[in-house]
């Protein structure tokens, strides 16, 4: 999130402390070369601070990715956001004072290393595409084309394990020397691989079931290893975790791929982004142990900016927070906010009073979705959810009163609509308008039942299968939306004429969530981590697009993170303030301090 200048209470002031603490400790040779050699049982337990680079924010949400530390334990890589917004690769070398950026990185986010520590890979969201850089020298050279990458581990056979979105939530195996990826794992919702000494086994997190896993490449093992919140990494004969804001240490016995011992807690408070299933730590062979605490600062901020992304006013501290959708009449918003076990429901807030109010009360195994829409009128949300075991849509009055199921979705065995996503409601009240979680055309769904009772969908874009996010322009006449077409990796805005019968017209070869400004003037959409805006005119039935702005940070990954104002102010999640000035705690020889326990 932008980030404004130092003042006595801000959380840049407040970091100030941590800071001086770290730098001092470096100052006295405790992060350096001869550290590093010295025989672990000759080793203390030192922690020290790591403040973000000044001028810019640490920002391990879901768009950017934890801090890790180099397999040698000499160097800490890390995404930063600075004061403009500009997302770069840092590294620091812990015998130094300060972190450089990388040159040719804008953009980078989940940075992993290679085994010599020599390179660090990363994810290009502007580019697509997994690639890797040599610190020593050299330009970005690319690993393999991708969608969303949300995590990667760099085998010792120099293959990279990294969990992508393209169609389908897999991790997929690719070499550092090019090729096209190969899915590993597809089912699960599988997220964050961590690959074993041997590069033929791995760790990931099953975000479905919440237990990290062990597997081959091959698919022959595919093993439950321990109930999780949160991915895991093995180091120093451990494997590490999270239970809520515990980080967790256990001994993991290599031959048999199974744990040994007890659990025992490393640290308390640690930040556990709990919906998306990863927390900030990593580990190094040599001792190190990094994390980030402050488990129980608010994750995300609600704030207005002005039109050129000037923050003007925070609204609340939100938690674990997604989708954001104004009400018609602008005096709510409507917004999902995820409890201590990841369980997410829906809330509304007077923008003028701040008052919250529950609309869903989810239990597991029963789901309510992110993302959801308002009623013309304002006075009911539509949104998907799972009842029985079985996809629907219902409708909650907001004021209070009977949730209502309107439609269950029939079996999909090709499982590509699964989980709907409910983001138009026509002015009239009649229709829905809502596409699938992993992809499978964009439909329509009449209120009015049918002769026989019942609410029958139409499909009315069929031939772009990886289509979603549907949104209505203010006159009723276009539908935007984002769709990945042929054999793009990277989904594109793509608008036409609603219900259909007009020509199909490209806004943007890539970006994700549409939303139309309320004159029909503007429109926006998520390039990746950036907010961009783009004029549109009207001539002849059809719309003329100017070219993309980029406007401001935004969080994606967490459903509709943005709405746009009447009088054209934004409405956003940001990564809070607090927690973006927090500093890394570096541990020394951690696993002195368990051996007792």
């Amino acid at each position: 999130s932008p980030i404004a200048a130092p003042d006595a209470a801000s959380p840049w002031a407040r970091a100030l402390p941590w800071a001086v603490a770290a730098f001092a400790a470096i100052a006295a040779g405790l992060l350096g070369v001869n550290y590093i050699r010295q025989p672990a049982a000759d080793r203390a337990i030192v922690r020290t601070m790591i403040p973000p680079p000044e001028q810019a924010a640490f920002d391990f949400d879901n768009t950017v990715g934890p801090a890790v530390l180099s397999p040698d334990g000499r160097s800490v890589a890390f995404s930063a956001r600075s004061a403009d917004g500009r997302v770069q690769l840092w590294v620091r070398p812990l015998d130094a004072s300060a972190a450089r950026p990388i040159p040719g990185t804008d953009d980078a986010s989940f940075p992993f290393w290679s085994p010599d520590s020599r390179s660090v890979g990363y994810y290009s969201s502007s580019r697509g595409r997994l690639e890797r850089v040599d610190l020593a020298a050299g330009a970005p050279i690319a690993i393999a084309r991708a969608s969303f990458v949300r995590g990667a581990s760099w085998g010792s056979d120099n293959t990279v394990l990294f969990n992508g979105s393209d169609g389908c939530e897999c991790i997929m195996a690719a070499s550092i020397a090019g090729g096209e990826p190969k899915a590993v794992v597809t089912r699960g919702n599988p997220r964050s691989p961590w690959m074993l000494p041997d590069a033929r086994h791995f760790l990931y997190l099953s975000r479905r079931t919440r237990e990290i896993r062990v597997a081959s490449r091959d698919g022959a093992v595919d093993n439950v290893v321990t109930p999780a919140t949160s991915n895991g990494i093995f180091a120093d004969g451990h494997l590490l975790f999270m239970r809520d804001d515990t980080l967790i240490a256990q001994s993991f016995n290599l031959s048999t791929l199974a744990l040994t011992g007890s659990p025992v807690a490393v640290a308390h408070g640690v930040h556990n982004l709990l919906g998306e299933g990863r927390g900030v730590f990593s580990a190094s062979e040599t001792g190190l142990l990094l994390y980030q605490d402050g488990a129980s600062d608010s994750a995300t901020s609600l704030a207005w900016f002005d039109g050129a992304g000037k923050r003007l006013a925070v609204v609340g501290d939100m938690g674990t927070a997604r989708n954001v959708r104004l009400s018609p009449d602008g005096r709510l918003v409507q917004i999902g906010l995820a409890d201590v076990e990841g369980h997410l429901d829906l809330w509304t807030i007077d923008l003028a009073s701040r008052a919250r109010r529950h609309v869903t009360f989810s239990q597991e195994p029963d789901r309510v979705g992110a993302f959801a829409v308002w009623a013309p009128d304002s006075s009911a949300l539509s949104y998907a959810v799972t009842r029985d075991g079985k996809y629907g849509i219902a409708r909650s009055p907001v004021t209070g009163g009977a949730e209502q199921v309107l439609f269950t979705l029939p079996p999909d065995p090709t499982n590509r609509v699964g989980f709907p996503r409910v983001t138009a409601w026509t002015n009239d009240g009649a229709t829905l308008g809502y596409s699938g979680e992993n992809g499978g055309g964009l439909w329509t769904l009449p209120l009015a039942a049918g002769p026989n009772g019942a609410r029958t969908p139409a499909l009315f874009v069929k031939d772009l299968d990886r289509a979603q996010n549907i949104r209505l322009s203010p006159s009723q006449r276009w539908v935007a939306y984002q769709a990945a077409f042929g054999s793009a990796t990277v989904p594109g805005i793509f608008v036409e004429a609603f219900p259909g019968g007009g020509a199909r017209q490209q806004v943007a070869a890539r970006g994700t969530l549409p939303v139309w400004s309320a004159d029909g003037r503007s429109f926006y959409f998520a390039d990746d981590n950036m907010l961009a805006v783009v004029d549109v005119t009207e001539a002849e039935g059809a719309l003329r697009f100017g070219t993309p702005r980029r406007v401001m940070p935004v969080i994606v990954g967490r459903g509709y993170s943005y709405d746009v104002a009447k009088d054209g102010r934004i409405l956003a999640l940001t990564t809070s303030e607090l927690r973006a000035a927090r500093p890394l705690t570096l541990v020394q020889n951690w696993t002195n301090a368990i051996k007792d326990r």
